[in-house]
């Protein structure tokens, strides 16, 4: 499942556009079939039994109930321990669903290609006439799936416009402020912005949500890896603050060091920038593992690669494209290839186009050039046959 998907029939253009980081959306379907095979996948108390070992794995949340209170801490995540606490009146939360589950995984990998932000997902089960949170907002954007039942949610007014992950939290009190009521049905999305404060409950019948989290990367956070960047080459950045102005802060407007501070600022470049944003590629795909695909089956037979071969990227592949001033580089999820002045445009041809022919690949190497480092690209996990 795409985000295009996950959103229809919002298109990403008009998402992006009117609703990302701007206003949070609900996409009514009210269709049990939507979210059909990501349900086929999921076995709540098998996954419970098989990969929750502690607490944390698994949670428990009730609205009222300070986590120090919680009766069960005690003891280990079995299956009759979280049992016990659904019936009186706890959400079982399982946290990062996307280990647990290879649709789920595929499908955080899916939006994670879009984003190029990681992604993780919660399943989230509540009883009948239960709340599982206090109103709160969150420091990431998620999206809401409602798999099974009904959940009803309050988005209040208010609330910090999109938080920083590290600043302190302060939640308003929302008694106070106006709220905008909808219910969650089946195949129902809703989406919100980091800092949208909310809260939700169930009425007569059980919910069953999946909660998708995109941990974007802030401009801020990306200034502050620019400027580490830049330190490495500076030394005036790597000299103390002058301690004086810290003492006292000074209110003449001749403020000598901030004016060298600003001046180092506007030398700031593009090939700066680029390498910024390369050390952000590189961190995405360091932190991304391969999913499962009976890639240990050693016995099965490989075909050679031919310029009439059909290749594609693979599914769960995230594939990236670094142009710094003096290289070319073809990133991908355990490796990357530096690319040659001629090899460039093959190296952003299978980045754009994502399956083709050998034959096809527009650029001016040689047949043998291209089918070698398909052949290549193949043994590294960048690319797959394609089924014709």
């Amino acid at each position: 499942m795409s985000l295009q998907a996950l959103i229809a029939p919002y298109s990403v253009d008009a998402f992006l556009a009117e609703y990302f980081e701007k206003a949070w959306l609900h996409v009514e379907r009210n269709d049990p079939a939507c979210f059909r095979s990501l349900l086929d996948d999921l076995d709540l108390e098998r996954q419970i039994w098989r990969h929750s070992s502690q607490w944390g794995d698994v949670s428990l949340a009730r609205a009222g109930t300070h986590p120090a209170d919680n009766p069960y801490a005690d003891g280990l995540p079995t299956v009759d321990a979280v049992a016990d606490a659904y019936r009186n009146g706890y959400t079982v939360v399982v946290n990062n669903y996307q280990q647990k589950s290879s649709r789920i995984a595929a499908f955080c990998r899916e939006v994670e290609k879009f984003f190029c932000f990681r992604c993780n997902a919660n399943l989230y089960l509540t009883g009948p006439r239960c709340k599982g949170l206090n109103a709160h907002y969150d420091d990431q954007d998620v999206f809401v799936m409602q798999l099974d039942g009904v959940k009803i949610w309050r988005i209040y007014e208010g609330g910090p416009l999109l938080p920083m992950e590290d600043q302190d939290y302060d939640c308003p009190d929302p008694a106070a402020l106006a709220f905008t009521e909808l219910a969650l049905r089946p195949g129902d999305v809703l989406y919100m912005p980091r800092g949208h404060i909310h809260d939700a409950f169930t009425e007569d019948y059980r919910s069953l949500h999946l909660t998708l989290s995109v941990s974007v990367v802030r401009q801020a956070t990306f200034l502050r890896q620019l400027i580490h960047r830049l330190a490495e080459g500076n030394a005036d950045l790597r000299r103390a603050m002058p301690f004086s102005r810290l003492r006292r802060l000074s209110d003449q407007d001749d403020d000598q060091d901030g004016i060298g501070l600003l001046r180092v600022f506007n030398q700031i470049t593009a090939a700066d920038l680029q390498r910024a944003y390369s050390d952000f590629q590189d961190r995405l795909l360091h932190a991304s593992v391969r999913l499962p695909d009976d890639q240990l089956q050693g016995d099965r037979q490989r075909q050679p690669v031919t310029v009439e071969s059909k290749v594609k990227i693979a599914d769960d592949q995230i594939c990236l494209i670094s142009l710094l001033p003096d290289t070319c580089t073809l990133k991908f999820i355990g490796g990357q290839v530096p690319l040659s002045e001629d090899m460039r445009d093959v190296g952003r041809f299978v980045c754009e186009q994502r399956k083709f022919r050998v034959c096809e690949m527009e650029c001016s190497v040689s047949d043998a050039v291209k089918v070698a480092f398909v052949q290549f690209l193949m043994d590294h996990g960048l690319l797959v046959f394609a089924d014709e």
